[in-house]
């Protein structure tokens, strides 16, 4: 049902709607940062072990912000080091809440 309302507005506006076949690794990367920041953190972590915790979210915020202007010199296209910053924080709240689910699992 959705496939097929999707298809009509493509056809029907397709200004409106991105082309399903275009692949744009630039909205790639962004999408995945969220992902790609928590596993940095964990790599940096382990690597410097000196780092004090307190300082994993802003180095997340900053990776985040940092991934995005990279993003932007390799594709020519970024959505902003602002808007990446928030993708680094939003990753910091993913593994929270991973963390906490596995506190769960083991309680029960």
């Amino acid at each position: 049902m959705i496939l097929s309302i999707y298809l009509w507005l493509f056809q029907t506006a397709p200004d409106i709607l991105p082309d399903p076949n275009a692949f744009d690794l630039s909205k790639l990367i962004t999408s995945i940062t969220m992902v790609l920041v928590p596993v940095l953190v964990w790599a940096a972590k382990k690597g410097m072990a000196f780092l004090p915790s307190w300082s994993l979210p802003l180095i997340a915020i900053v990776l985040g912000g940092l991934i995005d202007v990279l993003n932007g010199l390799a594709t020519g296209s970024s959505a902003g080091p602002l808007w990446g910053a928030i993708l680094g924080a939003a990753g910091v709240g993913l593994r929270e809440v991973i963390d906490q689910l596995k506190k769960v699992a083991k309680t029960k």
